[in-house]
C-alpha cells in the first residue's frame, strides 16, 4: 500500500474567523499522518461548533480512504439540522484530504466534470432587494435571480416580483423562495397571481412540501423545494422529493457529497432540475457547489450565489460573465484564497 493509501487522521483543529461575506465563520481543518489537510467552512453557530468536534473527534485514528457512516461517529441526530450539517462538513473535509493527497480536485474524485463552469443565479433577501443591489447584478452581468420573500400577503410577494421584473426585463430568470408561510389555497392562489410575470419556479410555498407539489403540480411556474427543509430523519434523501419539477439543495444542510450525487440521481431520473445553492457564499462553499454541479447531470442549471457575498467582492471574479468555473486547484478548492481577498490563482476554468 502507497503512503497516500495508508494514510490516518491523526488531528482535528476548528477556528472562528470572520468570512468573506461579513459573518462569523467555523473553519475545520483534518490533518492526517503525512502531514495532508482537509478543510471544510461553514457559517458558525454554537450547536454546529460542539456537533463538528464530537464527529471530528470520532475520526482520530481512522484510515482517510475508508469513508465512516455517521452512525459511527456517535449519538447523532441526523434528523436535527445541526447535526447533519456536522457530518457533512467532517466528511467534506476528509475527502478534500483525499483529494490532496492524490492530487486532484473534487470533480475527479467524483468522477470527472461534466462541464466546465456553472451558470450563476443571484440570491437576494426581500429586506435587501433595492436598487444597488439590482445594478450590480446588472452591470456583473447576472441574469438569473432567486428573490428570498417572507411575506404572508399574495400582493406582497407579487409586488416583489413586479418590481425585479420591471428593473430586469423579461429576459432576466427570476426563481421565487418563500418562508413556508402559505396555506395550500393561498399558495394557489399566488401561483396564479405570480403567473403572469414568468417567474422560473415558487420554491417552499407551504409547511408540506408533499402536499404542496401535489396540489401545485399542474399550476404554472413550477413548483420548487428547498430539500433540507422537509427532510425525513435520515442522511439519504427519499426518493419523494425528486417528484418536484426543480430542487434547491444545499451541499451542507442536506447531509453532503453523498447526499447531493443521490438526489441528482433521483431528480435525473424524475426529470427534475437541480439548483445548488452556494451556503452563505463563502468561497469553500462556492466551490464544493460548483464542483457537485459539474458532476451532476442536466445542463444550464445554475448555482445560486448569495448576493451580498457577490456585492462583498468575495465571488466577483468568476461572475463577470455569469458563470463560476469549475476549479482546478487541488481538493474542493479551498484555501487557494484568503478570506475577503478573491480567488486567486487557483481558480481557474478547467481545460475544455
Amino acid at each position: 500500500m502507497n503512503a497516500a493509501g495508508a494514510a490516518r487522521i491523526v488531528s482535528h483543529s476548528l477556528a472562528r474567523d470572520l468570512g468573506s461575506a461579513g459573518d462569523s465563520c467555523l473553519t475545520l481543518s483534518l490533518t492526517t499522518e503525512p502531514g495532508t489537510a482537509g478543510v471544510a467552512v461553514a457559517r458558525f453557530e454554537p450547536k454546529l461548533w460542539d456537533a463538528v468536534e464530537r464527529c471530528a473527534a470520532a475520526l482520530r485514528g481512522a484510515p482517510l480512504f475508508a469513508k465512516p457512516e455517521p452512525i459511527a461517529l456517535g449519538a447523532l441526530s441526523i434528523a436535527e439540522g445541526s447535526e447533519r450539517a456536522a457530518w457533512a462538513l467532517v466528511d467534506a473535509a476528509r475527502v478534500d484530504a483525499c483529494c490532496r493527497a492524490l492530487g486532484m480536485p473534487l470533480h475527479l474524485w467524483l468522477g470527472g466534470a461534466l462541464r466546465t463552469s456553472i451558470p450563476i443565479a443571484v440570491e437576494i433577501d426581500d429586506s435587501a432587494a433595492d436598487s444597488s443591489l439590482d445594478d450590480l447584478a446588472l452591470r456583473r452581468g447576472v441574469r438569473r435571480l432567486v428573490v428570498s420573500l417572507r411575506s404572508a400577503r399574495v400582493a406582497d410577494v407579487v409586488r416583489a416580483v413586479a418590481r425585479l421584473r420591471s428593473r430586469f426585463g423579461s429576459a432576466t430568470g427570476i426563481g421565487i423562495r418563500l418562508d413556508r408561510q402559505f396555506e395550500v389555497a393561498a399558495a394557489q392562489e399566488l401561483f396564479g397571481a405570480v403567473a403572469p410575470l414568468h417567474p422560473d419556479f415558487v420554491a417552499d410555498p407551504c409547511v408540506d412540501g408533499r402536499a404542496a407539489h401535489a396540489a401545485l403540480a399542474r399550476h404554472m411556474p413550477p413548483v420548487a423545494l428547498s430539500v433540507h427543509r422537509y427532510l425525513p430523519a435520515a442522511v439519504a434523501p427519499t426518493s419523494g422529493m425528486a417528484g418536484a419539477p426543480v430542487l434547491l439543495v444545499d451541499p451542507v444542510a442536506v447531509g453532503g457529497i453523498d447526499a447531493v450525487r443521490a438526489l441528482a440521481t433521483l431528480a435525473a431520473l424524475n426529470g427534475a432540475e437541480l439548483w445548488l445553492q452556494a451556503g452563505n457564499g463563502e468561497p469553500w462553499e462556492v466551490c464544493l457547489a460548483a464542483q457537485l454541479a459539474s458532476t451532476c447531470p442536466g445542463a444550464g442549471q445554475p448555482l445560486v450565489v448569495p448576493a451580498r457575498a457577490f456585492a462583498a467582492g468575495a465571488v466577483s471574479e468568476c461572475l463577470a460573465a455569469g458563470a463560476w468555473p469549475v476549479p482546478t486547484s487541488l481538493g474542493i478548492g479551498w484555501p487557494a484564497a484568503a478570506p475577503g481577498r478573491g480567488l486567486g490563482a487557483g481558480f481557474v476554468a478547467a481545460p475544455t
